[in-house]
Formats: C-alpha cells, structure tokens, sequence
C-alpha cells in the first residue's frame, strides 16, 4: 500500500512530525536539558542491572521505574504537541506508578498485593489503603500535587487544550475559525513537567541505595551534577514564561 492510498493519516502523522521539529528548532535549549535529564536516568538503570546486585523484587521495580519514564517522555511529547490534556494525563499514570514503585519497595508481600489488586473489590481496598502517598517527604508531596493537578486538569479535565488554545485562523468568509493552544499554554505545560522530572527520578533511585556496586556510583555523580544543571535552566525557563504571562496580560489592559 502506498502512501496516497492514506492521505488523511500521513497528514496527521506529517503535522506531527512538523510540530516537533517547529519545538526542537525554536527551544534547542529546553529539547537539549530534557535529553541529558532522560540520558543520566537511563544510564543509572542500565548501571544498577549491570552491577548485578539486584535481588528480583528490585529487577521488577527496575522495569516500574523503565515505565515511568516512558509515560514521562510520551508526556513530552505529547506537551509539545499542543495535546495538553493527553500530557497531563500522563503524568498523573507516572505519579502513580512512582508512588506504588516507592511503596512496594523490599516487601514481597506489596509487589503481591500490587500485583493482585484489580482482581476484585478486597483485592483493590487493600491497595488503597496500603499504597499512598507520604506527604511528609517532599519528594512524595510534589508527586501528590502533580498526580492531583495531572488528575483534575488530564485525565477528568477534557478541557485543559481548549482552555490553553487562541485564535490561530478565520476562513475567507470569516464564518470558520481555527484554534490552537499558545505557545504561553504549552511553556506553562512544560514547566509543570520540568518541575517533576527529578522528584520522580529521585524517588525511584532512593529504593536502590542499597544495591549500589561501582557502575551505579559513578552513574550517580552524573546524575546529580546534571540535576543541578537542570533545576538552573528550568529557573531560567520559568522566569521567561512569567515574562510571557505578564506581556499578555498588559496586551489584554
């Protein structure tokens, strides 16, 4: 089957593709900080298998943590892409799996329970009374209040994309007009994410510290040392987008 026997889907696919490459261009420098925050946490998983102190109960946590970091990217993505809604909806399933990663931890007996609990209603009241979120760790604090805004404003939202969009194109006749969700809807979107990266990461590591051999050590520094480069490129991030809120609300005054 050749492309023109699908017009409408390679279009999609297309403006997507232009829609992504439109971001890397215009914000190398956000598209190069997210790349080097996913480079260390990929390269701490890769360490911990490779220094084989891992017990199976860790190995399964390992592939939780892989998870995460896939909704986190597809998250992105999915931001970038002006699809609001679908992004935070994301983050809400990683603060979620972050937080039952956290609380299973070493205990065979909660990887059983997380295990079994979508198989009937005892199965699922004891998940939730067992698998929630410390609120006296900072980490897990910021993880609760994202999974409750990526809850509110995502997945039960529906109207985060279009509360976000502005007039982007009129028809000829002016009966027709064209929304898309602004550039301000998409950085203030960003931050969010930017924000969470590392506490999400961090949590994932801190239930590892005690299978640290050399790789893992040294895979750590970098870690670390990039966690603080972030933190300082997001503050420069997020004071230009405070710029762009204040310029829009002295455009509409």
């Amino acid at each position: 089957m050749s492309s023109s026997d699908t017009p409408e889907l390679d279009s999609l696919l297309e403006q997507k593709i232009k829609q992504l490459r439109e971001f890397r261009q215009k914000q190398e420098g956000v598209w190069v900080i997210v790349s080097g925050a996913y480079l260390v946490s990929r390269s701490l998983i890769v360490a911990l298998a490779k220094d084989d102190l891992l017990s199976p109960i860790s190995a399964h946590r390992l592939m939780m943590w892989q998870t995460i970091n896939g909704y986190l990217m597809e998250s992105f993505f999915l931001l970038i892409d002006r699809r609001l809604d679908e992004g935070y909806a994301l983050l809400r399933m990683a603060a979620e799996h972050t937080r039952d990663l956290v609380r299973i931890g070493d205990d065979q007996t909660k990887l059983e329970i997380w295990e079994k609990h979508k198989h009937g209603k005892k199965e699922k009241r004891l998940y939730q009374e067992l698998f929630k979120f410390d609120e006296s760790d900072k980490f897990e604090k910021h993880t609760y209040n994202l999974y409750n805004l990526a809850t509110n404003y995502g997945v039960h939202g529906h109207q985060t994309t279009n509360l976000s969009s502005e007039l982007h194109s009129t028809s000829p006749d002016g009966k027709i007009i064209s929304l898309a969700v602004s550039d301000l809807g998409v950085y203030q979107s960003l931050i969010i994410w930017l924000t969470s990266f590392f506490p999400l990461q961090q949590l994932c590591l801190r239930t590892f510290e005690a299978s640290f051999g050399n790789a893992t050590s040294q895979a750590v520094a970098s870690y670390q040392q990039m966690w603080k480069a972030f933190d300082e490129t997001v503050e420069q991030i997020r004071q230009s987008v405070q710029e762009m809120q204040a310029n829009e609300h002295n455009g509409l005054n």
